[in-house]
């Protein structure tokens, strides 16, 4: 990288790591906090509805609670526009009680006391689930959704089969560029659109979805 930008400026020099960690990413954190208080200022009714979720991270073995705002902001007289924006992250690398996740929450919650929260979303963890009932709170819908589907799905044995041929295709096109040319070819082909077949064991309705690309006689 170095070598290229020299041919256009000989004099350049690269600014070094300690310069973007120390100085240009806290001066973008801050600008852009900035543009989201103001933004969370002019909420409608100074009401915010929150989704919050819990996660670990597959590098560092971190886990992770983060709080997103939902928020609708005045546009003109007669409309209103949907605003959304990470509020919060941080680690939590105690144990996941309900209690110690209720005293995290209401924690990063302080930090927007003037904002009225009126509905708090989560996914159907017990330990979420029993953290949060003193709130005015939903459950996750397209989680819970998924967890219909895959219990339906585990007993029917033949669409449990199919979507396992499915994943195979999927791991076979997305590791090998052979196959994976060959099935461009194919969509271009039939006038199908270039999807990229997924490989998220968790995608069952983009397996559905995507699969039919593949013509699975054709040598893909």
């Amino acid at each position: 990288m170095t070598t290229e930008l020299r041919r256009f400026r000989v004099r350049y020099k690269i600014p070094s790591r300690h310069y973007f960690s120390r100085t240009v990413v806290p001066e973008l954190y801050e600008a852009m906090r900035g543009e989201l208080v103001q933004s969370l200022k002019a909420a409608e009714g100074g009401v915010i509805n929150l989704t919050t979720d819990l996660w670990t991270s597959n590098h560092n073995a971190h886990a992770y609670l983060c709080l997103t705002g939902h928020w609708c902001e005045r546009v003109g007289e007669a409309s209103v526009q949907r605003k959304a924006g990470l509020l919060n992250v941080g680690v939590l690398d105690i144990e996941h009680t309900s209690n110690n996740i209720l005293c995290c929450l209401k924690e990063k919650m302080r930090e927007g006391k003037s904002l009225l929260v009126s509905l708090l979303q989560y996914d159907n963890a017990a330990n979420m689930v029993k953290a949060l009932t003193e709130y005015g709170h939903i459950r996750c819908v397209s989680h819970t959704l998924h967890l219909v589907v895959v219990k339906a799905l585990e007993k029917a044995r033949v669409v449990t089969s199919l979507l396992s041929k499915a994943r195979s295709i999927s791991g076979h096109v997305h590791h090998s560029s052979k196959a994976s040319n060959r099935l461009h070819e194919l969509q271009t082909q039939v006038n199908l659109p270039q999807h990229t077949l997924i490989t998220y064991k968790n995608k069952v309705e983009l397996y559905v979805l995507h699969a039919p690309a593949a013509d699975y006689d054709s040598g893909v």
